[in-house]
């Protein structure tokens, strides 16, 4: 009998699956490699909110430097220069793609925090008075940076800033006493969200605002969590939590502040959350499979959680030669995924497009295949 159950479980998977293949959106969905700006390699870590505009780093010719990027179908990949050292790493977009934060080289050793405009080229943000910082957020104008600087007299403590032209880099304080960063900012950059590192105990993702400071974000039993993103309006937090078991999992942080497991990829390696969409319906990053690979995945409360190796190509999607290994950025309504993987064994940034955002999935998939991948287990810091 339990032979029978499995045939018949198998069919519906032939018989989905092939409903799946001749819908007429098959193609619809592109993966394009991104380039390099003569190097071997290059990652993909902020996408603009329309999807058209692409940040991060590539490898110079050569191989031995590398610069950060602004990337668009018209222009290709855009060399942003450095702040006089070697290197330079993009990490964040206003909304529009115009205005790209990160980090850069002031000597050999030491990077700064920078923001740059087409119009002023790359600008030093300086520090909170200790040799290094870095810009990990930006509000959607592009006014306002935030991220992570040594503070004064320190080679080990950070603190989050939030930087303006008018104010300069701004330190909000941290409760627990040791460290904190922000990896994200809301659309008005009224809120913040980042991790904690306390004098003792583990790091804690926080969400931030003027009226409420620092609030410590809740784990899934274990001691540890870590927030990577946050939605365009701030109430929606996404990251990494450790559970009473020990094992990471993505998890979205919602206006409540609950937490809300995001699944696995059924490995022992854990999931990680790096991106959501402006409504904080939709979540990607990156986990492990059973197999242990890394695999990049994206989320929504309709598919759950999908290996994205695995449901684009049961889309119709031709991933040949790839691997994506970390979905790293979204645009606004989910359709559009930066990030990086193995292209014909060598590391790109790639950018998918025409992904159906969370409200468009129902429609884009059978619902049988969805109800199957929620019940079947997958088998298939951020300064990196």
């Amino acid at each position: 009998m339990g032979s029978c159950g499995h045939c018949r479980r198998l069919a519906v998977v032939v018989f989905v699956m092939a409903l799946v293949g001749s819908a007429p959106t098959r193609g619809a969905i592109s993966v394009r490699d991104l380039g390099t700006l003569g190097g071997p390699t290059s990652t993909a870590r902020a996408v603009s909110s329309d999807g058209r505009v692409v940040a991060g780093l590539s490898d110079l010719a050569g191989g031995s430097a590398y610069h950060a990027f602004r990337w668009t179908a018209a222009d290709g990949m855009q060399d942003l220069g450095s702040l006089g050292g070697p290197l330079s790493r993009g990490f964040a977009l206003s909304a529009d793609g115009s205005v790209v934060a990160g980090d850069a080289n002031v000597n050999q050793t030491q990077s700064h925090a920078f923001r740059w405009t087409a119009a002023t080229g790359m600008q030093d943000l300086g520090t909170l008075g200790g040799a290094a910082s870095t810009a990990l957020g930006i509000s959607a104008d592009g006014s306002l940076v935030v991220g992570g600087s040594f503070i004064t007299g320190s080679t080990s403590v950070q603190h989050a800033f939030r930087w303006t032209s008018a104010s300069g880099m701004q330190d909000p304080g941290t409760p627990l006493g040791n460290g904190s960063a922000a990896n994200g900012v809301s659309a008005n950059g009224a809120v913040m969200a980042g991790t904690m590192m306390p004098t003792s105990g583990f790091d804690r993702a926080f969400r931030w605002t003027s009226a409420s400071g620092m609030q410590t974000l809740s784990t899934l039993g274990g001691p540890r969590s870590f927030g990577f993103a946050l939605s365009a309006d701030g109430s929606t937090v996404a990251g990494y939590s450790s559970n009473a078991a020990g094992q990471n999992r993505a998890v979205r942080w919602g206006p409540t502040l609950s937490i809300e497991d995001l699944g696995s990829l059924g490995g022992t390696g854990g999931t990680y959350a790096w991106a959501i969409s402006g409504d904080g319906a939709a979540v990607s990053g990156y986990g492990f499979t059973s197999q242990g690979a890394q695999h990049a995945f994206w989320w929504s409360s309709a598919t759950g959680i999908v290996d994205l190796n695995v449901f684009l190509p049961s889309l119709g999607v031709d991933l040949s030669g790839w691997t994506l290994d970390n979905a790293t950025a979204l645009s606004a309504d989910g359709s559009t995924i930066a990030g990086y993987g193995m292209h014909n064994g060598i590391r790109r940034a790639f950018v998918l497009t025409g992904v159906p955002g969370p409200a468009g999935i129902l429609t884009f998939v059978p619902a049988g295949w969805l109800a199957l991948a929620r019940r079947r287990p997958r088998m298939a810091a951020r300064y990196d």
